[in-house]
């Protein structure tokens, strides 16, 4: 009716504008307002699109649950199929093809008529029988709704993917082309990132019905961009040209441009030109893999191809014979085996020559460009669903915005420091449950004064969840304490170190994601562990005094204090960074003080004496340099030198165990 009013209105106004244009005007208002009401009436196209991707997997649900009958009465390719069986699911397929015709698709015009013409095809293949191509048509088919339900969901289908990378090849073979066979190196270098664009695209695409072709495809890029490195221009010049004609014929297949007829004629050149080799080369042909792989391909493709009535039995025929050559039962009889294979598929290309439907190919349909007022409808249900999209990414562009800052925000280091007093109460616990399993031959006193000191130490360098973890480790060991010493003198004090536990584990909890009070406390550690440094460099430039300047040993002193005072300064930089928030130049210094420090200990280990009186802390801290390095040669792909660094820190463990053992 709306459409009714606006087509009356508007046949008025050219009357009234024909004559003397009066009440044009009018007219012209009333079919404004009658078109904008039918403007907001009509849906934006991505719903439109969406309800479209709904009623298309009903469809698809449909046709696959046909499709599985029709396989199941096709199961014995010794036997007709069923035809009663395959009339009942005619009668199910046809109304699919109005369905597939009938969906909104707006701007998908072409391939909404390949996908009516490849249901129509394989209901006209039910009604004819012949089971091959019964077959060929079904793949057909669902080939399509699967496509057109991946352009729904937004996703690139592989005709259109290959489509996408043959104009970009097309356009770099074009532009290498413009030089002639004169080009020079520098002249081929732009077309080398689309080269390699197009590769690492082109392993994505998946077309079981063009296996051959996508392979001869990626083949003919991956051979264009290695020319690229040690070739001549102009060979790759044509190895681009190449890789062009190749995805173009791809891109045929897949558009429906190949006819079947002139995909068996293929298959049968690529079969017969084996056939030309000597015997010598035909046997090494036959025993490359790649060429099994290949048949495998071909067989797929031959599969996926109607080939009429009258074609059935050389294809079943030319089947058996990529299925025999597969299976290298009778190598003897290969080459013979490929002389049949080319025969039978020749010959079946005779059979279809006569018939016109596959003689000519669907052809390449490049859809019409969508009209502005499907991609734009001025209504106000547009208006309103862009305001309400714009709405959360207005709020997600404030978050990101200030994303930098608030994260700034958490890394400033806290005004009070709560892991100092934390860390001392966890420490001094873990004194009291230390001198608790002193006196007792409990395994769980031993157990929980080590997890209580472990919770220390992760609270000096603000681990929480790694404290909190070993704080309720060391809480459980203290109630079996608490409960076989409940008749005992020391069961009370058991009981006061759970209570204890208890709550220092509570105020664990509060800090958990306090990256404010974390902060605080590695500023606070790296100003100790600063202080530390220095008062080690200072001991050790005094050590070094003692020695005559001759001696190794003073040279080696004075070179691990100014290592130790260079460490120094690099963690006292550390805490500085913190402080004004710049976490990441803080890790920097902090990685660079810690690789001081080993460099430090490295000096300094030679001197500590060999033997019997050598403590074990030195065999470990050898170890420890060793798996560092073990470890560093692993990232720079040196496997050799570490194992043999691995077998030294072997040893290293060995003499501390020894050590430990005196």
């Amino acid at each position: 009716m709306i459409r009714y009013n606006a087509a009356r209105h508007a046949e008025q106004a050219s009357k009234s504008l024909a004559r003397d244009g009066f009440r044009a005007d009018e007219s012209m208002s009333l079919v404004s307002d009658v078109l904008t009401q039918l403007s907001d009436r009509t849906p934006p196209v991505a719903e439109r699109l969406t309800r479209s991707l709904r009623e298309l997997e009903k469809l698809r649900l449909e046709w696959e649950a046909t499709g599985n009958a029709i396989e199941s009465a096709l199961k014995s390719p010794d036997r007709p199929p069923d035809a009663r069986k395959l009339a009942q699911q005619i009668d199910k397929q046809r109304p699919l093809i109005a369905a597939a015709l009938g969906l909104d698709l707006p701007g998908l015009g072409a391939r909404q008529l390949r996908l009516g013409l490849a249901l129509k095809t394989a209901v006209t293949d039910l009604q004819e029988g012949a089971p091959l191509d019964i077959q060929a048509s079904q793949g057909w088919a669902r080939r399509e709704i699967e496509r057109l339900k991946l352009v729904l969901e937004g996703y690139p289908p592989p005709d259109a993917k290959v489509e996408e990378l043959f104009r970009k090849t097309l356009a770099a073979a074009d532009a290498l082309d413009a030089f002639g066979p004169m080009i020079t190196k520098v002249q081929t270098e732009p077309a080398l990132p689309t080269l390699q664009d197009v590769q690492r695209q082109l392993v994505l695409v998946a077309a079981p019905e063009a296996a051959a072709l996508v392979n001869d495809a990626r083949n003919a890029v991956q051979s264009a961009e290695a020319a690229f490195r040690d070739a001549h221009p102009d060979a790759i010049r044509l190895r681009v040209c190449a890789a062009a004609d190749a995805l173009g014929r791809l891109g045929d297949r897949l558009e429906g441009s190949e006819s079947d007829l002139d995909r068996v004629r293929r298959l049968a050149a690529a079969r017969r030109q084996p056939t030309k080799l000597a015997a010598d080369k035909l046997k090494e042909l036959l025993s490359a893999e790649e060429t099994y792989r290949q048949l495998g391909r071909e067989a797929d493709e031959l599969a996926a191809t109607r080939v009429g009535a009258a074609g059935q039995v050389l294809k079943r025929r030319a089947l058996d014979l990529y299925a025999r050559l597969r299976s290298k039962a009778d190598l003897d009889r290969a080459g013979s085996d490929l002389k049949s294979l080319a025969i039978a598929l020749e010959d079946l290309a005779g059979k279809m020559a006569g018939v016109a439907e596959l003689s000519s190919g669907v052809g390449r349909v490049v859809p019409a460009a969508a009209p502005a007022s499907e991609q734009y409808l001025p209504s106000k249900v547009l208006a309103d669903a862009v305001r309400e999209l714009a709405e959360p990414h207005r709020a997600i562009h404030a978050r990101v915005a200030k994303l930098e800052a608030d994260l700034a925000a958490r890394l400033l280091p806290a005004e009070a420091n709560p892991f100092a007093a934390l860390g001392a109460k966890q420490r001094a616990l873990a004194a009291d449950a230390f001198a608790l399993a002193k006196r007792l031959s409990l395994a769980s006193a031993t157990n929980a004064a080590a997890a209580a000191h472990r919770a220390a130490d992760q609270l000096l360098v603000a681990r929480v969840p790694g404290a909190k973890e070993a704080a309720e480790h060391a809480a459980n060991f203290l109630r079996q304490m608490a409960t076989v010493g409940a008749d005992k003198a020391w069961g009370p004090l058991a009981a006061e170190l759970v209570t204890r536990q208890d709550a220092l584990i509570t105020e664990m909890s509060q800090l958990l994601g306090a990256s404010n009070a974390a902060a605080a406390q590695y500023v606070a550690r790296g100003a100790d562990l600063a202080c530390i440094s220095s008062e080690l460099a200072a001991r050790l430039a005094r050590t070094a005094q003692v020695f005559d300047p001759a001696d190794p040993c003073h040279d080696a002193l004075t070179a691990a204090a100014e290592t130790l005072v260079a460490a120094g300064k690099h963690l006292s930089e550390s805490s500085k960074r913190a402080t004004a928030g710049s976490g990441r130049e803080a890790d920097q210094r902090r990685g660079a003080a810690a690789t001081l420090l080993r460099a430090a200990a490295q000096k300094v280990a030679p001197l500590v004496p060999a033997g019997a009186s050598a403590p074990p802390g030195l065999a470990l801290r050898t170890a420890e340099r060793l798996m560092r390095a073990a470890i560093d040669s692993l990232d720079h792909g040196d496997t050799v030198g570490a194992r043999k660094l691995m077998r030294e820190a072997a040893a290293a463990l060995r003499d501390a165990a020894n050590d430990v053992g005196r």
